[in-house]
């Protein structure tokens, strides 16, 4: 476009639409059959969106060139629309400073596509780690850029702080989401590239298992406390209560994902004694 860049399958631009925005969008056509006129456009679209569609992949880079009010605009909402997909709308001198490029990234959402340069990322919602966390997938490169969704030599971090919030059931379907993905190199957040996603996503799957199956014979041996339960359990150091005081927390807080997977799963169960969490068999 000359005066707008539209960015399809991709929440781009604004949390969410202003009521100036649906009013206009309400205005406009929303399909190529009710658009009127440029028929030649219209009959090349629709062959190439068909096209997409057919093969279940994103459409590619689209340019619509002109001077305003030939209804480029109009026409990206009808790409999007008949894509089935979001978009958001933006204009380069909105994108002055590496903030303003954050602030389109953080609408992303599962379904949308992210184009950068050659790269067409689709977007995977994979919480666990962090309710929020998103992985990118490019299936004709076979890349995954997992940020710290599943990292080449450590577990992730999963934290459980409310006992209504599920971590770690969300992150054992995150690593199933991921896991036949057919991917050559992985790049995380922390570590060196790899390529065996679903070897390493199997193990971190088993890591937890164990992990699991740890914690519910700590509590059958009556450690009924969070303090009690990660003082005990195996840990890559030992003598737990002499690590300092971060490392304590962050391991209760994988403790207690770990605790509410088991009362979620019916295996343990839960009271609440004062201002603590206690747990025991049913």
């Amino acid at each position: 476009m000359q005066d707008d860049t539209a960015l399809y399958g991709a929440k781009m631009m604004q949390p969410a639409m202003t009521p100036a925005d649906s009013e206009e969008n309400n205005l406009r056509p929303q399909h190529l059959e009710d658009y009127i006129g440029q028929e030649k456009a219209k009959q090349n679209l629709k062959i190439y969106l068909e096209a997409a569609k057919r093969r279940g992949e994103p459409v590619d880079h689209i340019l619509l060139y002109g001077p305003p009010g030939l209804g480029k605009t109009t026409l990206a909402g009808i790409i999007a629309n008949e894509m089935g997909v979001q978009i958001r709308i933006t204009s380069g001198p909105a994108i002055e400073k590496p903030g303003d490029l954050a602030a389109l990234l953080t609408n992303l959402q599962e379904g949308d596509v992210l184009r950068a340069g050659p790269y067409a990322f689709e977007v995977l919602e994979t919480p666990g780690h962090d309710p929020w966390h998103l992985c990118l997938y490019e299936p004709s490169r076979r890349i995954l850029l997992a940020g710290d969704h599943v990292l080449e030599r450590i577990t992730p971090s999963i934290a459980s702080w409310f006992p209504a919030y599920n971590a770690l059931e969300e992150f054992l379907a995150s690593l199933g989401k991921v896991s036949n993905l057919d991917v050559e190199q992985v790049l995380p957040g922390h570590g060196a590239m790899f390529g065996d996603l679903r070897g390493r996503a199997l193990y971190l799957i088993g890591h937890h298992e164990e992990r699991l199956q740890e914690i519910y014979d700590l509590v059958a041996e009556g450690h009924e406390d969070v303090v009690s339960i990660s003082s005990h359990a195996k840990w890559r150091y030992d003598n737990w209560r002499s690590w300092p005081l971060d490392q304590k927390f962050f391991s209760m807080g994988e403790t207690m994902a770990h605790l509410v997977h088991l009362v979620c799963e019916g295996k343990i169960k839960q009271t609440i004694c004062g201002d603590e969490y206690r747990f025991e068999l049913p």
